[in-house]
């Protein structure tokens, strides 16, 4: 015997999807068709993301300009993700 599926209060679905505010991020792999994918999957939800494929690159670009947000690999050849998010908070 089967027994129907009943919600007494059906859960919440939304009809429409939220407006986010757009961000600067900053995507940081060694694989650049990764880090490519990333940026346009970003794009295309109204963000301005920069994809690079280098640890010093990456350092380069945290000098120079802001960003709301870094997506970065972990490990990556000569500058390693950590490196790059203790220069980023002053740690280490």
């Amino acid at each position: 015997m089967s027994y129907p599926l009943r919600f007494a209060n059906p859960p919440f679905l939304p009809t429409q999807q939220l407006p986010l505010a757009s961000k600067k991020i900053l995507l940081v792999d060694d694989e650049q068709s990764l880090a490519q994918m990333l940026s346009t999957t970003l794009q295309s939800l109204s963000h301005q993301a920069e994809a690079t494929t280098s640890g010093w690159e990456a350092l380069k670009k945290i000098d120079t300009q802001d960003c709301d947000a870094i997506i970065c690999d972990l490990k990556m050849p000569e500058v390693e993700g950590w490196q790059v998010y203790y220069s980023r908070t002053g740690r280490g």
